[in-house]
């Protein structure tokens, strides 16, 4: 039988203490300013090992002052 590799999860924290101010977006050490309208951890978004590997990639791209866009099927 083949093993089978176990899959590490990233880690979300949200914090609902209703205090109005900045927004941090914490990823591999860099810590970014988020500037938009925050809205919480969507139910819609299935995560897996290819949509991590996307966000590391734009949190890279974004840390590396270059840009990066999402294409999808449609």
């Amino acid at each position: 039988a083949e093993d089978i590799p176990k899959l590490t999860r990233t880690l979300t924290t949200v914090s609902t203490d209703y205090q109005f101010s900045t927004c941090y977006v914490q990823q591999l050490g860099n810590v970014f300013s988020y500037d938009y309208e925050y809205l919480g951890p969507s139910m819609h978004l299935v995560i897996t090992p290819l949509t991590e590997r996307a966000f590391l990639a734009l949190g890279h791209a974004l840390k590396t002052f270059h840009c990066a866009t999402l294409i999808g099927p449609n």
